[in-house]
């Protein structure tokens, strides 16, 4: 909300992506605020785990994660991500 409110009009958002939540809640409220913006989810390069599930439509776990980006090395995706990420975002890049 404050992107929007302090920013004006956005032409995208780059939004981390690990387990879902983060993009979840800004993804939603960016398509409620200004549903003109692209939300883009970025996952790292060596933990791929929910963009391969959301590629697919079902989920997918990778062996390992092995990056030093912590906050966003999921390795199994929660279940519930990928009915609650529909619609959320535009694309998702590693």
């Amino acid at each position: 909300m404050e992107l929007t409110a302090s920013a004006g009009h956005l032409d995208g958002v780059t939004v981390p992506l690990g387990d879902g939540a983060l993009l979840a809640g800004i993804g939603a409220a960016i398509r409620h605020l200004a549903p003109q913006t692209e939300i883009i989810g970025v996952v790292a390069e060596e933990a791929p785990a929910l963009q391969l599930s959301l590629a697919a439509g079902r989920l997918i776990e990778t062996p390992d994660s092995d990056t030093i980006a912590d906050g966003i090395a999921a390795r199994v995706p929660v279940p519930e991500a990928l009915a609650l990420l529909e619609g959320l975002y535009d694309s998702i890049v590693a």
